[in-house]
């Protein structure tokens, strides 16, 4: 039993996700995004299946982030948003919402996790990982990788049902 604790407490040492001020210092975020909405709404607009009708909730205005290289994903750094997108399926009823997490460097979209385009489990969670990460204070805690809350909390109905919801 000693033996099983002791191989677990090794285990959970290794998946350490503190992020030190010194990594987050190691790297140059750049500016703040200012047309960070629009570039947003661009790369949306060629993914999803009715750009126009899609609800887009941004959660957050952009907070800088950096986050490790894993074996799932590059490292990624910049100034991240929050976003819940709720776009309707090809029967023209909407899906619900899902998270989406971007990261900006010079007005550019650099990485994006959840969406349309991420059809791998890894960078689905992520998403929800990234926006618990972007918040400074968050990244700099003992466990970043908890709680979405408050960067990207759950999405909340923002209209009437819809006939999808029936």
């Amino acid at each position: 039993m000693r033996k099983l604790l002791l191989v677990l407490s090794f285990l959970l040492a290794a998946c350490d996700t503190t992020v030190s001020k010194k990594e987050m210092s190691s790297v140059d975020y750049g500016p703040a995004p200012t047309r960070w909405k629009e570039e947003i709404r661009g790369y949306l607009s060629i993914r999803l299946t009715d750009p126009k009708a899609a609800i887009v909730e941004y959660r957050t205005e952009p907070k800088q982030l950096f986050q490790r290289k894993t074996v799932a994903r590059d490292q990624q750094y910049g100034w991240a948003v929050c976003v819940w997108v709720n776009d309707k399926n090809r029967q023209g009823a909407y899906d619900g919402f899902y998270p989406m997490s971007f990261v900006l460097r010079e007005e550019k979209i650099v990485a994006v996790n959840g969406g349309p385009d991420d059809d791998s489990g890894p960078g689905c969670r992520f998403a929800d990982f990234d926006a618990a990460s972007a918040l400074s204070e968050t990244a700099l805690n003992e466990s970043p990788g908890g709680s979405i809350s408050p960067f990207c909390e759950p999405a909340t109905v923002t209209s009437t049902p819809h006939s999808s919801w029936r």
